[in-house]
């Protein structure tokens, strides 16, 4: 019996196979550790560490790709703890699985030398976006935003800089910077029931700034720049209800700045969690980024990218103990996935495919990921596990095919494992070590072959994982 936990997706043209893990206890990350150090951290904490970058697959091993997409998904935030992400990336639209996306009313894109993660939105003082009308539970929530603030002149108006809010509600639910001390105030669903802080913060400086709440049983703990400061009230009773961003009543002031990485999660992060969101956060937060499918396996096949390619399960059951969470347990005899031939699937020119897979036994042929017929000729790509416990890539592109296999992937033991194609070569990574590469151009072939997890078929199906 073989288990297998799997998510995939595919970033620009990239498609990736993966499971990010949860583990316990968390341990803040040290950008000063060495990298074996920070690597063996990575086990025990859920926090972001790597950017993903496709290009570079023959670099140095702390810059190769590959190795900081697997940094990336140990040091990953409880991205399905997430209720909202807005990237602000040009538009509003949210990356978590919930889609509340966001319409602009004015906000214009910054270039990304002066965002904090690819772009982000400037505010002009009269610029809002418009969400759906959410309520906020104060027994546990986090806000978490990137703003900068530009200088401004008081004008009379107790609150300015409105980072969240509700149309039409006087004084009450909003999360906005103070005119007369430049603090920070949470106000719920009932007026003047509130946390605040007045002291610890600056001054809209025109810098960027990380800020975050964590509410944990009606209490309120502030951060900036990832530090904790000392709250003037803390205590809170009511639940918050919100509907727009960059402005709330009318009597108050928009906010003038930019915005980035605006994101709103289900549980009350702790300081460590602050911490590492904050010197991370220019590797960008989430896999989300970019993803035409992502699935967690957590006892479903359901794609949480925006493309809703959700995959239908045929056999393979799921179990307790995978990477995060849950996983499935294909028994290599009528266990697999369906996902579907959608367009994004193929023909791409670059392509990225990880997985975290644990095998129970050797010597055998075990199927990952496929999109490949070869006895109907329609052959795009194969990932897998060989007979001889190579990890192996078929990879078909309109110049041709490339078959390559190389290292050893051990029993009992979760391993990650990833091929990159960066259109002039194809790449192998195990636990994100680097190798081996071969020669491949052109771009992956097109094909109306299905993906599937866990079986490659062959005029029927063959190598069960």
């Amino acid at each position: 019996m073989i288990a297998v936990a799997v998510l995939i997706a595919i970033a620009y043209s990239a498609l990736v196979l993966a499971e990010l893990p949860i583990a316990t206890p968390r341990i803040i990350t040290d950008q000063n550790a060495s990298l074996s150090d920070n690597v063996t951290k990575a086990f025990n904490t859920e926090q972001l560490f790597g950017y993903a970058n496709f290009s570079q697959s023959n670099a140095t091993f702390e810059e190769n790709s590959t190795f900081k997409w697997y940094k990336r998904t140990l040091y990953q935030p409880q991205n399905r703890s997430l209720i909202s992400y807005w990237k602000m990336d040009g538009n509003a639209n949210d990356s978590s699985k919930f889609k509340n996306d966001g319409t602009v009313s004015g906000a214009t894109p910054n270039q990304s030398e002066d965002c904090i993660a690819d772009e982000c939105l400037f505010f002009d003082g009269g610029d809002y976006i418009s969400i759906a009308t959410t309520e906020y539970d104060v027994a546990g929530t986090t806000f978490e935003f990137w703003a900068k603030r530009l200088t401004v002149t008081a004008g009379g108006i107790s609150i300015r800089d409105v980072i969240f809010g509700r149309s039409g509600t006087c004084c009450q639910n909003f999360i906005a910077f103070r005119e007369a001390d430049d603090g920070l105030q949470l106000e719920t669903d009932t007026n003047a029931d509130s946390c605040t802080v007045t002291t610890g913060f600056p001054t809209a400086d025109n810098n960027w700034h990380h800020y975050a709440i964590s509410i944990a049983a009606q209490t309120c703990t502030f951060y900036y720049d990832g530090t904790e400061v000392t709250a003037l009230d803390t205590i809170v009773t009511d639940n918050i209800t919100l509907n727009q961003i960059g402005v709330g009543y009318p009597g108050f002031k928009h906010f003038n700045g930019s915005l980035d990485e605006v994101a709103i999660y289900n549980y009350a992060k702790d300081a460590g969690e602050i911490w590492n969101d904050y010197i991370n956060s220019t590797y960008t937060p989430l896999i989300y980024r970019g993803s035409v499918g992502y699935w967690h396996l957590d006892g479903d096949a359901l794609d949480t990218s925006s493309q809703g390619n959700d995959g239908t399960v045929t056999q393979a059951t799921s179990v307790d103990g995978g990477i995060i969470n849950g996983a499935y347990d294909f028994d290599g005899s009528g266990d697999y996935i369906t996902i579907g031939d959608d367009d994004a699937l193929d023909g791409m020119d670059e392509l990225t495919l990880s997985a975290w897979i644990y095998r129970t036994t050797t010597d055998t042929q075990d199927a990952i990921l496929s999109k490949y017929d070869a006895q109907n000729q329609q052959r795009s790509y194969a990932f897998e596990v060989y007979s001889d416990n190579k990890l192996r890539i078929m990879l078909y592109t309109v110049d041709g095919l490339t078959d390559f296999r190389t290292g050893y992937v051990s029993p009992n033991a979760w391993h990650h494992a990833a091929a990159t194609y960066n259109g002039s070569s194809v790449s192998l990574y195990l636990d994100g070590v680097y190798l081996g590469t071969s020669a491949r151009t052109g771009a992956v072939n097109t094909t109306s072959e299905e993906l599937y997890i866990g079986v490659t078929e062959n005029s029927g199906f063959s190598v069960p994982w």
